[in-house]
């Protein structure tokens, strides 16, 4: 796929990046329009050097009883899921072997600290971990960040140390803003802060910036990973020679299912999904913009005239988007006086008995949804859709 700019660190205007913290319903906006989050604690700076947060540590799949954390200075642990064991998350399977050490529950979305590597070994971050009932305390100049994980308390915090350029990455990753509830004591939620993180590889889910963030503000214990709505409307792009995402800027006329290379090839309001709902790489991405199906219809959510076909979720049942500018203003919302929307699906062109779709869509026919590929049946209606997702069938 082309690779497109050469921008060292993404720098998005805080005008157009429409994320803030769900306490912002209840919390005092500070002049960003970003909120404190009482579920990360102030604690005083540890005694570990700032420098060696970051560090590498290396699993290699040939030696698999040799741990990653032995690499990390005393004190740090090697934050890492292997490819063994994301594989085996990705296919329902029970992981035997490899490491997960904060015990990530949705690996494609926010494990960008794990490096894989082109010789078969996988890349950690060495950092101090910690829960949301018992915070770490992280080096001065480091930053405290949420993962969803089944560790008790439902997150894990790492301490992540910013960067400037991807030359101060030392683990094969580069610099870039993935995160959005970077925590850097003054109570600013900038989501374009850097840190050393994975090359991206695909628009999404690679470039969907997230964020653990309290969704109820009776409970401090009350978190949620959201996605950031901007993102999932289309708003950055991945750069593969850069390896970082960038802001997508002119956008193209690639409709619904349409084929891409790219989310600019995209209309506004799409993005171009290029993996199945496995992670793995499809032929050639497509066009889709997210939606929500309901219990009795298809078109519900942004489609207008179009279907909702739940699909290609990565590991959601319902993708939890904070969208304070409803950008996505017809899906439900997770929790009264939240900002949160839910979102399931994707929208396509209806069509019937094998007809009613542009013949100069290349690839694009009427037909049935492969639901191992989208990772969700449907209800028997036929839609327009891509190759890459289409049940090879006369239809339904």
């Amino acid at each position: 796929m082309a690779a497109r700019g050469d921008t060292e660190v993404m720098r998005m205007d805080l005008i157009s990046l429409v994320l803030v913290t769900l306490v912002a319903v209840t919390g005092c906006r500070n002049p960003s329009g970003f909120t404190t989050d009482a579920g990360f604690a102030d604690e005083d700076p540890s005694n570990i050097s700032p420098d060696e947060i970051g560090k590498p540590c290396v699993y290699n799949p040939a030696r698999p009883n040799e741990v990653p954390t032995n690499d990390c200075a005393g004190g740090l642990t090697c934050a890492i899921v292997t490819r063994d064991v994301k594989e085996a998350i990705l296919n329902d399977e029970v992981p035997t072997t490899g490491f997960n050490t904060m015990g990530l529950i949705l690996p494609l979305h926010e494990d960008h600290l794990t490096v894989h590597n082109d010789n078969g070994t996988d890349t950690g971050y060495c950092t101090v971990l910690g829960t949301i009932a018992a915070p770490q305390r992280c080096p001065l100049g480091t930053v405290r960040k949420g993962f969803s994980s089944t560790v008790a308390g439902g997150f894990m915090l790492a301490c992540l140390k910013p960067c400037s350029v991807s030359a101060e990455c030392e683990n094969g990753g580069v610099c870039d803003a993935r995160f959005f509830d970077d925590d850097t004591g003054d109570g600013s939620r900038s989501g374009t802060i850097g840190f050393c993180v994975r090359p991206c590889e695909v628009d999404y889910p690679d470039c969907m910036r997230t964020g653990a963030v309290r969704f109820n503000p009776a409970d401090e214990n009350a978190f949620a990973t959201q996605l950031a709505a901007v993102d999932l409307f289309g708003s950055r792009t991945c750069n593969q020679v850069s390896g970082l995402c960038e802001v997508t800027g002119a956008r193209s006329i690639g409709n619904d299912g349409d084929a891409c290379d790219d989310t600019r090839d995209c209309v506004n309001g799409a993005l171009c999904l290029q993996t199945d709902a496995r992670g793995l790489p499809l032929d050639r991405g497509f066009c889709a913009r997210r939606c929500f199906v309901g219990q009795s219809t298809g078109q519900e959510g942004t489609c207008g005239t179009e279907l909702c076909q739940p699909a290609l979720t990565f590991g959601y049942t319902e993708l939890p988007v904070f969208d304070p500018t409803n950008l996505y203003r017809d899906a439900p919302i997770a929790a009264d006086g939240s900002s949160t929307r839910l979102l399931n699906g994707l929208c396509f062109d209806g069509c019937v008995d094998g007809f009613g779709c542009d013949a100069d869509r290349p690839g694009v026919s009427c037909g049935a949804v492969d639901a191992a590929e989208c990772g969700a049946a449907w209800n028997e209606q036929s839609m327009c859709l891509p190759p890459g997702i289409l049940l090879q069938t006369d239809g339904v």
